[in-house]
């Protein structure tokens, strides 16, 4: 730890929060996953003995549970075993902890697809990221500190860096993630689009659409639509 104090900083020997997250030392990350999943954790545990429906469950998720994490997804994308913990809480929420009736993948797409929307955490936390990228290319924003660095650790991977500022070769762990989900979600700089749309589109193609039963008898009774 450093003895000197340039500025008049304090250096502290533990983590700092600032807004809700933790900061300063290899355990911030997890500290912060580990308070923002007790606090998802006790949402569902209040409502999870209510009688709801599963389009009132799905309300439940999206608007008290997963919104507690998303602040949190911006800065520390979550690992595999975080994202598999909230997910199977979702989902034993959804089913109220008794056997699943239809398949998970099916649920994430839309009501029109035959799911019922309910969130895909993971694809959803990477999706949030590519908002950055955009705002980063926004010529109407006027240039700060966080377009520096971010210019800095991904110029050159993206392909429009220049000999005006300096690059980085290895990008942080951080930039190392956001790279890989631009080329997951196939991102087109050239069209700007929201990461809601992104997410949508990741849904729907990952999603196999499935007919409603009494929609298909209808269909050859009637003929289509």
């Amino acid at each position: 730890m450093r003895e000197d104090s340039p500025g008049g900083i304090s250096w502290l020997s533990s983590s700092l929060k600032i807004v809700g997250l933790y900061f300063g030392d290899e355990n911030a990350r997890a500290k912060s996953w580990d308070e923002v999943t007790a606090k998802f954790n006790s949402v569902l545990k209040k409502w999870e003995s209510r009688f709801l429906t599963l389009r009132g469950k799905k309300t439940v998720i999206e608007s008290l549970a997963v919104s507690t994490i998303w602040h949190v997804a911006k800065v520390y994308p979550p690992s595999r075993e975080v994202i598999d913990t909230i997910q199977s809480a979702i989902w034993k929420f959804v089913w109220s902890k008794k056997p699943e009736l239809v398949r998970r993948e099916t649920c994430t797409s839309g009501y029109a697809a035959g799911g019922l929307g309910i969130v895909d955490v993971g694809s959803r936390s990477k999706a949030l990221l590519i908002g950055r990228l955009f705002r980063l290319l926004d010529a109407e924003q006027p240039d700060c500190a966080w377009k520096e660095l971010m210019r800095y650790y991904v110029n050159r991977m993206l392909g429009f860096n220049d000999n005006t500022r300096p690059n980085c070769d290895i990008p942080t762990p951080f930039y190392s993630h956001f790279l890989r989900v631009l080329r997951e979600f196939n991102v087109d700089i050239s069209c700007r689009r929201s990461s809601h749309a992104f997410y949508g589109e990741k849904i729907r193609n990952c999603v196999t659409p499935v007919r409603a039963r009494c929609e298909d008898i209808w269909n050859r009774q009637l003929g289509p639509g």
